[in-house]
């Protein structure tokens, strides 16, 4: 074996990429890196030991409609604010190929890693700092503001939609809009909308770009600074102190969701099967535990099991040891 692709579930990163680097094989790993900043801090300083490659998957990174997109904002002004919308329905097929997002990973750790790729080829490698997030549905629609910069950058990530959106709005001296809801999507500058990418059809597209970077890097070839481990390791630490606000969101949420009687709504369901399914699959069908949840915040004990939920300082365990 001479290079590694990490592609499994983001909980088991750690171990996929610890077992090839101590094998002095090169990894790509998709994103997120790790689950936290800390293991892909650890990691990181296990492929300089062992002197070997180990890079991140940013792939939108690796277009041709980013790069012409940021052009374009590098040359319109002052930069103000950059909004960017991003959402996925349920299921979808793209490329031929059936994708659903994965029900135990929060959507910022699917999502922010691909943000910060995208803010970072706008901006350039500039610092980032996070200010604020606003909850919604369980966790699958939620508002996260940051400052880089100076620049005020506002990301709504949404889970469950009907619709598929991957749309960039920047507020310069100008304003600009890149959206690749299909790829390689438009570009809007005033009246005037072009094609993202006008080779997209003709050229290689970003996947096999980035996959020849990494093989050719591999084996000694130039770096390539798309590939820096260092994107991976700064997307981790914005999640991480993303994370503190989110958990907090979420109690919140879910103490006013399951007051007695509880009502097993879209959102309720989303939530419970995050917390639940934190760890990897369930013994049980996730409806069950579910069920058992509504079940013990409704009955007979249904106060009882609320008084502790408000005083548990492990109200996530809590909730999966009645799931159990």
């Amino acid at each position: 074996v001479e290079a590694m692709i990490v592609v499994n579930a983001v909980r088991d990163h750690e171990v996929a990429i610890q077992k090839g680097l101590n094998a002095s094989v090169p990894v790509l790993v998709e994103k997120p890196v790790t689950l936290s900043y800390s293991a892909t801090l650890r990691m990181m300083k296990l492929a300089h030991e062992k002197n070997t490659f180990f890079a991140p998957a940013h792939i939108f990174l690796f277009t041709r409609y980013l790069s012409i997109f940021s052009h374009l904002v590098s040359n319109s002004g002052k930069l103000k604010s950059i909004h960017i919308d991003w959402s996925d329905p349920k299921s979808e097929n793209r490329y031929g190929e059936q994708k659903s997002f994965d029900p135990s990973l929060p959507i910022l750790f699917d999502c922010l890693p691909h943000v910060l790729s995208i803010i970072s080829a706008i901006m350039g490698q500039s610092s980032i700092k996070y200010n604020n997030l606003v909850f919604h549905k369980g966790g699958s629609d939620i508002k996260i503001e940051l400052m880089s910069d100076g620049v005020f950058c506002s990301i709504r990530l949404t889970r469950n939609s009907n619709v598929r959106k991957r749309i960039i709005n920047v507020i310069s001296n100008q304003k600009l809009q890149l959206d690749f809801s299909n790829e390689p999507g438009v570009i809007k500058n005033g009246s005037s909308i072009v094609s993202g990418d006008d080779k997209w059809d003709l050229a290689v597209r970003p996947a096999a770009q980035m996959l020849s970077a990494f093989l050719a890097q591999s084996v000694g070839g130039h770096p390539d600074a798309r590939l820096d481990i260092d994107l991976g390791l700064r997307a981790n630490k914005l999640i991480d102190e993303t994370l503190f606000s989110y958990n907090i969101a979420m109690i919140s949420w879910l103490k006013a969701k399951l007051s007695p009687p509880v009502l097993i709504d879209d959102d309720l369901q989303y939530a419970l099967r995050e917390i639940l399914l934190v760890n990897g699959p369930l013994s049980k069908d996730a409806e069950v535990c579910i069920d058992r949840i509504q079940n013990a915040f409704s009955g007979e004990t249904s106060g009882y099991w609320y008084d502790r939920l408000n005083k548990d300082s492990k109200p996530f365990d809590l909730l999966r040891k009645i799931a159990s």
